[in-house]
């Protein structure tokens, strides 16, 4: 738990290691993808981090603190869909910043780092929900998935969404995101 704690504290910094390290090899070995093939890409990431960011305008400024804290459990929004949405959309997302660098074996990196932090901050979250809302939290667990949508929303929603809080959690996620997209075109 306590390695779980510091993994979900520090998540950011895995994927960014990741994104810096594809950068780098696209450089090195001049990886390219078609300029289509780019602005598809660059559409499917912009998709991503507007979900995010939907995401983010439920669970606010909380879903940048390093430690975990809820103040309800929200199931309205995507959460009435997905249970982590923010954490979807950033696989989307590193997966199209991935897929820029032309590289075959970028997505395998990119997917190590991304399982890497989830693996341990999904159950780390897991296991705070379960207990600050104990009985809500999984009837929502049994009905929700975990990374993959379900067509069929969950009934019981909560929580609303406040573009000012969406803003302000997402703003460093849309600079960096774009920076990189940025950094993967001219590279």
């Amino acid at each position: 738990m306590r390695f779980q704690r510091f993994v979900y504290g520090t998540r950011g910094l895995y994927l960014l290691a990741a994104q810096v390290a594809i950068l780098w090899l696209k450089h090195s070995t001049g990886g390219r993808v078609s300029s289509p093939v780019y602005f598809s890409l660059l559409v499917l990431l912009i998709a991503a981090q507007l979900f995010r960011t939907w995401a983010a305008g439920f669970v606010g400024t909380a879903g940048r603190e390093r430690e975990t804290r809820a103040e309800a459990l929200l199931t309205a929004g995507p959460y009435a869909y997905v249970r982590n949405p923010m954490y979807l959309g950033g696989l989307v997302v590193t997966t199209a910043l991935a897929a820029m660098s032309g590289l075959w074996y970028a997505a395998p990196i990119a997917w190590g780092a991304y399982l890497f932090v989830y693996a341990n901050v999904i159950p780390f979250e897991e296991a705070f929900l379960r207990q600050r809302f104990g009985d809500e939290y999984l009837a929502y667990l049994r009905a929700v998935p975990r990374l993959l949508p379900t067509l069929r929303p969950y009934s019981e929603r909560q929580g609303k969404f406040r573009l000012r809080e969406a803003l302000a959690n997402e703003a460093a996620a849309w600079t960096g995101t774009l920076l990189m997209a940025g950094l993967f075109y001219v590279l």
